[in-house]
């Protein structure tokens, strides 16, 4: 009797440039997944953080009404804006514009960096602060815009620490959760030029005072994007630390670096939305910051950018 045929896909270009981009990786994932494994101390490190999210969500999930119906509601939310997202990527453009903004549209990661790097250099900048955003580092940005000469800094607390080890980070929410304190104390030592010192409020300030020149000496901000509110043209950004605040207006020029997958129709929308984002990141309610801008301040304004 023959063998069945193996009948193989063809190949999303997604997956195929994660193909691409794996195989020309400077490590041996076998090799180093297998020595992680066996790692006690990096086991202890997640296992911790991983219990400690898990078991902070369904408690903070029980003080909603009807979270599942909660749940259920944010899922139609999103399959409509998927659904009709041409219409509200447009209604968002259109919104932006009317709030003294401007959107681009990037096809690519390598569309996106030139698109970011342009505006860079027609606004005459130089110093970049980032708070975090997964989409840039997916397309690399950092990297790529330390090789064009610009002075470019994470200010998230996790990111600057996995910028100055020139890591990865390895969680959405907690990008160094594969650190502990020791391991961090040793970097700041070495990066700052400074005495060993891993208590916690030291090693916060130093990283404090570092950020804060950085912050004062800026001219270009950049963020990433929680939600966009395709109603109002605003750009929701949710954080825990201030520093988002800070790349939003301390900066001459913001940019907002966004995937078109955030969209949401209305601001009662969003709503539904932070209801359960803190919740199933960190356990809290909501977060200590939630950011709603777009556009530069108005003449009649007495705070904004």
């Amino acid at each position: 009797m023959a063998s069945p045929t193996l009948q193989t896909q063809p190949i999303d270009p997604n997956t195929a440039e994660f193909l691409h981009q794996a195989a020309a990786a400077k490590f041996d994932f076998h090799k180093v997944s297998v020595k992680a494994a066996g790692d006690e101390k990096l086991k202890r490190s997640i296992n911790n953080a991983v219990l400690r999210q898990y078991t902070g969500r369904q408690l903070s999930m029980t003080e909603l009404p009807d979270p599942d119906g909660l749940r259920e509601l944010a899922g139609q939310i999103k399959q409509h804006a998927l659904d009709y997202l041409d219409y509200y990527l447009e209604q968002l453009a259109a919104n932006v514009k009317k709030n003294g903004g401007q959107v681009h549209f990037a096809s690519n990661g390598d569309e996106a960096r030139r698109i970011i790097l342009d505006i860079i250099q027609r606004a005459g900048c130089s110093r970049v602060i980032k708070s975090k955003s997964m989409v840039s580092e997916e397309i690399n940005l950092a990297h790529v815009m330390e090789l064009a000469g610009l002075d470019v800094v994470e200010t998230d607390l996790g990111e600057f620490i996995v910028q100055i080890s020139h890591d990865k980070p390895s969680h959405l929410v907690a990008p160094i959760v594969h650190m502990d304190r020791a391991s961090i104390a040793k970097l700041f030592s070495e990066y700052f030029h400074t005495p060993y010192n891993d208590d916690p409020q030291a090693m916060t300030m130093q990283a404090r005072k570092y950020l804060g020149d950085k912050f004062r000496n800026s001219d270009f901000g950049m963020t990433g994007g929680n939600f966009l509110c395709a109603e109002t043209g605003l750009v929701c950004c949710v954080e825990n630390e201030g520093n988002q605040r800070q790349s939003v207006t301390t900066p001459r020029v913001l940019l907002s670096l966004v995937g078109i997958e955030k969209v949401v129709p209305r601001m009662v929308d969003l709503a539904v939305m932070l209801k359960l984002l803190a919740r199933s990141a960190t356990g809290q309610d909501i977060t200590i910051y939630t950011n709603i801008f777009g556009g530069p301040r108005g003449a009649d304004e007495k705070d904004g950018h």
